[in-house]
């Protein structure tokens, strides 16, 4: 069973343990406009995300744990590079 075979089944998340298929090293921001378990994703949050080639977005989600999500569950925003860090402070302190 593939990466995509399994986020599938998984109702569209895949928590990689192992090594993913065919990444990307493009790391973006990206706002939540969807999601399966609002427990796991929370609608409207900022998230760092790795776009990955086959379509997924890696994504640390709200349990901690290092997932897979489609990407029709976000929205990619285009963050200038002097303000990124600063998103990223953000994060840091309000989560």
């Amino acid at each position: 069973m593939n990466l995509t075979e399994k986020a599938k089944a998984q109702g569209g998340r895949v928590f990689t343990r192992q090594k993913p298929e065919k990444r990307t090293d493009s790391t973006n921001f990206a706002v939540c406009i969807r999601a399966d378990d609002d427990n796991l994703l929370i609608p409207l949050k900022i998230y760092e995300v790795t776009v990955s080639e086959s379509g997924y977005f890696g994504v640390t989600d709200e349990a901690g744990e290092r997932a897979v999500y489609p990407a029709d569950f976000f929205l990619l925003l285009k963050i200038p590079p002097q303000n990124q860090s600063l998103l990223k402070q953000a994060q840091q302190i309000y989560g």
